[in-house]
This record gives C-alpha cells, sequence and structure tokens, in this order.
C-alpha cells in the first residue's frame, strides 16, 4: 500500500454492489494508477446468498423449528478436518476466494446460534437479526478495508487475552482486535465466565494507523514527507500496531500468533475456553436440540459445528511448538524487538500438555453415551448437496482426521528442523524445548498404558487399550517408523492443489525415533510376557507394534548419494 488518495476521476463511481448469483463471495476491488497510488474508483461485492447461508444456519439451530430440515449450510475446512463434512452431512463447499471473510463468518455464525440453542437459552428472532445486522456490518468493513488499500492482518486478533475480550471496558472504543482486517470468530464464552461483545463494534487502532500513513496530506513535496512518514511508521511496535499478512499465516510459518480465525493473545487459553464451552454443550444435546416431532439430524449437524472448532482451537495450540514470534521492527525504532524470538520453553511445553490431555489424551473425544445412536443425516436432498458416504456416524474416521490434522503440524519436518536449528541459534544458557522433548513427550503420552499394563484381567468389550487409543497408537507408530527410516510424507500446497512430497528427515530426529522405537518395543515385551490377562484386540495391537517396530529397526537405510 502506498500513499495515495481515493477519489473518483471522471466516470469512476465507487459502489456497493449486492448482487444475486448465487457464488457465494465477497470482495472489494479496485482501480489503482500504478505510478502514484491514487485508488482511482473502488468497489465491494457482496453475494445474497452468504445471507441465506447465514438464515439457513439460523433455521436449523434455533429451537421450536418444525417441518423438514435444510442441510447444514456449514462445511468443515477441507485443510482442517478433510471428508469429515461429508460425514457429518454439510452441504456447502468453500470457493477458494482470496479473501474468506463472509464464508467464515456464516461459520461463526452456526456455531453461535447451535451454542445458544444447545445451551438451553432461547434465541428471539430480534437477537438473530442483531447478530446478523453485526455479521453483515463486520464483513462490510473488513471489505472497504481493502477497497482502500489494506491487506489482512492476521495478527491483529492478539490485541487482548480472553477476559479483556469480555470486559467491554476495555474493547467498546477499540474492538475486540486491532483491527478489522483479521478473521475474527465470534466471542462466545462459557456458562461461568463474563459475556463481553460478540463481535467488534469499532475500527481498531491499526486501522486508524494505517489510514493516517496513507491518506494525511503532508506539506513538502516528495523529499518532505519521507521523515514524517517514518515517524508514522515508527509507532508499528507498538502491541496494537502489529501486522502479519497472508504469506505470513501457512502452517509451515514460524509465528504461532498469526492465524485466521483464532482469537486473545494466549491461544491456548482461547482453546481452553472453547474446550470449556464445547464441554457444557455435549451433556443433553438430544434433548436441546430436538424437540417432539422433529427429526434428529441437528443433533448430527451441531456435533460438527463443534468438532470444527474444536479442531480449529488445537491447530493454533499446535502451531506453538517449534514457534518463532516474528516481528517487522526497523532498526532504531522505539523498544524495537529483533526480527526472529523464539516461542518461550514453557509456552511449548504448556502447548504440548494441553494436546496431549485434549487430543492424544484417554479421555480426548469421550463423548455422551447414546449420543452415537441420535446422529441422524438430514435425508432432504438436492442436486447441490453431497452424498453423505455412511449414514451411521464413522466416529473412528472423524477422531482419526482431527487427530492428524495435529501429528501433521507438530511432526512436519519444518516444525522439526525448526527445533533442531533453534539448538544451534540460542545460547547454551536459554532454556528450549527441543525435539528430543516433544518426540519423548509424544510416546510417553501416546503409549502410558504400557507403563501400567502389569497386571489386571480384560475383556473385548472392557479392553486393557481402547478402540481410539489403538488407533492413535498405530498412528503414531507410523509417524515414529518414517522418522526413524530417514524420510516422511509432507504435504504441501500447489495452486489449487494439495500434493504429498517425500522430505528426508534431520538425522537428529531420526536418531531420536530410532531409540524411542526400541524402548517402546522393550516395554511392549514386558506387557506381553507379563501377568496382566489382555483382551483378544489389545494382544494383538501390541503383537503387531511389536512385528512392525522390528522391521524398521532391521531396515537397512539406503542413501542415494554420498
Amino acid at each position: 500500500m502506498s500513499s495515495g488518495s481515493l477519489g473518483a476521476s471522471s466516470g469512476c463511481y465507487n459502489t456497493f454492489r449486492w448482487i444475486t448469483s448465487n457464488a457465494g463471495f465477497a470482495m472489494g476491488p479496485s482501480h489503482v494508477n500504478p505510478l502514484t497510488g491514487q485508488i482511482f474508483d473502488a468497489d465491494i461485492i457482496f453475494d445474497a446468498e452468504f445471507v441465506a447461508f447465514w438464515m439457513k444456519s439460523f433455521d436449523v439451530f434455533k429451537p421450536g423449528l418444525s417441518g423438514k430440515q435444510p442441510k447444514s449450510s456449514i462445511s468443515l475446512r477441507g485443510d482442517e478436518l478433510p471428508n469429515i463434512e461429508r460425514f457429518l452431512d454439510q452441504g456447502h463447499q468453500h470457493h477458494g476466494a482470496v479473501c474468506n471473510c463472509a464464508d467464515e463468518m456464516a461459520e461463526q455464525l452456526a456455531f453461535g446460534t447451535m451454542a445458544l440453542a444447545a445451551g438451553g437459552k432461547i434465541v428471539p428472532k430480534e437477537q438473530f437479526e442483531k447478530l446478523l445486522v453485526d455479521g453483515v456490518k463486520s464483513v462490510v468493513t473488513h471489505e472497504v478495508g481493502h477497497t482502500l488499500g489494506l491487506r489482512h492482518n492476521f495478527k491483529a486478533s492478539t490485541l487482548f487475552t480472553m477476559e479483556e475480550l469480555n470486559d467491554p471496558a476495555k474493547t467498546r472504543n477499540v474492538g475486540l482486535a486491532a483491527s478489522v482486517m483479521d478473521y475474527v470468530p465470534l466471542n462466545l464464552s462459557p456458562k461461568g465466565k463474563k459475556q463481553g461483545d460478540y463481535f467488534s463494534r469499532t475500527i481498531g487502532p491499526y486501522d486508524y494507523w494505517a489510514i493516517k500513513y496513507a491518506y494525511t496530506t503532508l506539506p513538502g513535496g516528495t523529499e518532505g514527507e519521507k521523515p514524517l512518514l517514518a515517524k508514522i511508521a515508527s509507532h508499528g511496535t507498538e502491541p496494537a500496531l502489529q501486522y502479519a499478512t497472508d504469506e505470513d499465516a501457512a502452517d509451515t510459518d514460524p509465528d504461532p500468533l498469526v492465524n485466521r480465525h483464532d482469537l486473545s493473545k494466549d491461544n491456548v487459553e482461547f482453546a481452553r475456553w472453547r474446550v470449556e464451552l464445547i464441554n457444557q454443550l455435549l451433556p443433553g444435546l438430544v434433548d436441546r436440540m430436538v424437540e417432539p416431532g422433529q427429526g434428529y439430524q441437528r443433533v448430527r449437524q451441531a456435533l460438527g459445528v463443534m468438532l470444527r472448532e474444536h479442531d480449529r482451537a488445537m491447530h493454533y495450540v499446535a502451531r506453538y511448538i517449534g514457534g518463532v514470534y516474528v516481528h517487522r521492527n526497523h532498526k532504531g525504532d522505539p523498544n524495537a524487538l529483533p526480527p526472529f524470538v523464539v516461542t518461550e520453553a514453557k509456552t511449548q511445553r504448556d502447548a504440548l500438555a494441553f494436546l496431549e490431555e485434549q487430543v492424544f489424551g484417554p479421555a480426548a473425544y469421550q463423548f455422551p453415551d447414546k449420543l452415537y445412536d441420535y446422529m441422524a443425516p438430514a435425508y432432504w436432498n438436492h442436486w447441490g448437496m453431497p452424498d453423505v458416504p455412511r449414514q451411521d456416524l464413522p466416529i473412528r474416521e472423524i477422531v482419526r482426521h482431527a487427530q492428524d490434522h495435529v501429528f501433521d503440524q507438530i511432526l512436519s519436518p519444518v516444525t522439526l528442523a525448526r527445533l533442531l536449528d533453534t539448538e544451534v541459534k540460542a545460547s547454551p544458557k536459554q532454556e528450549l524445548f527441543t525435539a528430543a522433548e516433544l518426540l519423548q513427550g509424544l510416546t510417553a503420552s501416546i503409549f502410558q498404558e504400557t507403563a501400567s499394563l502389569d497386571q489386571g484381567k480384560f475383556t473385548n468389550r472392557v479392553p486393557a487399550i481402547k478402540p481410539l487409543r489403538r488407533d492413535l497408537q498405530s498412528r503414531y507408530f507410523q509417524r515414529l517408523a518414517g522418522l526413524a527410516a530417514g524420510s516422511t510424507t509432507s504435504t504441501r500446497a500447489m495452486g489449487p492443489f494439495v500434493v504429498s512430497v517425500t522430505v528426508d528427515v534431520p538425522v537428529d530426529c531420526r536418531n531420536i525415533a530410532r531409540a524411542e522405537l526400541v524402548a517402546l518395543k522393550a516395554r511392549i515385551d514386558k506387557v506381553l510376557a507379563g501377568k496382566a490377562e489382555l483382551d483378544s484386540y489389545s494382544r494383538s495391537h501390541l503383537t503387531d507394534l511389536v512385528a512392525r517396530i522390528q522391521k524398521v529397526l532391521n531396515a537397512h537405510l539406503e542413501q542415494t548419494k554420498p
């Protein structure tokens, strides 16, 4: 964005175009003079289909709805929980637009209306209309920012803690985030915690600052502007003016605070609030979501929305592992920080401990008894709706996708390499979270049953190692085996496609993984030779793991070059 002005030349108009193309997108294009930066004209295009999506979200989840139910308009993002939308009967597909602000607002309104309905609260029509108006206002304000030349700022949501976010005295004049150019989710508190504004009510301090830099009329010609612009820019070290955009928000990028749809300066805290809210919604979900005479498909749709929110929150926590904070400060700026600052060891340990509890622990993904019996699909059919491969809910596959999403982040070659590089870059006196600590911690957590199975009698219905745990252990073994073999697969985006490529594993990680497999085999051998009377599933599972570990340890590493 260069210094310029927004003005209409002859025949140019600035418009808000409300269209009905059934394409489902919003955007803020403009025509700009490439020599001066002057914006000749700017338009906001807003497809009315988004409002239809939002209304369907309300219709699906509000209490008292009768008659045939439409499928939920909300999809689980393909890059977060691949293929799960097929099982959870989610209909609306993402269109791959550069700016997905309106698309994401639809998902957040679905979560909000579902939470209010499932929480036993009546959602009055006027309240939903207020949410709808605030949602439209938020999207339009975001797109106006684009027409003025502003790019996305995905670090703006780190302005406040969760407690501060729910204090209207702090947020009323600055909003929930430092900029409207972030993708800010619905701010929804669990019961027992204070509830603040659901959406920002104003533009943020970053927006004022960026517009001031771009549009303030400055005296002195081109040379006279330089020191004045530099003075404005020097404020970029202030916490409310932090900036990071699309190129900084990929999963492989280092800064864990640069995310779409997160909220709070502490994503572990944000995830705890989301988990607490979801745990409050699950008990009694069937009774609260379905009234006499209605079908049970809303239970399945509600679970899908909650699983999507849970998965997103876990991914934000996972990004702390191997994280490096990135700053755009310049030399001489007040209170400037180095361009790269390693994420605190304690923060990374807290993140791993949280993931071990919520994603990889024995209590993870445990739903109330009998809930699965009410996961009915929506039988309403339409040419634009995808088919559901299984009418009943394939819970093991759904959990597998969610756990693999976290594995892909924390065990990616980029994350492991960054952890190892940090050990070289940092002072020996600096406390670090290491790659060895990550792999050893994961192995201990995921295979914790092998440390205590020295006695007891188990049956196939009450197994020593539960089904979801067996699935998790088998997949984690595959990850360890790949690391020990010296190569692993990594997914990369290539245009509209996502491809898997083979990547060499850092030598230190290969050696640690091999050592973990040796120690794991010894523990499993001890369990199999012990006094515990194992069930058929657990014994065959552990026996298979021993055999597969031995094959990995016996394999010869073939080098294609010296």
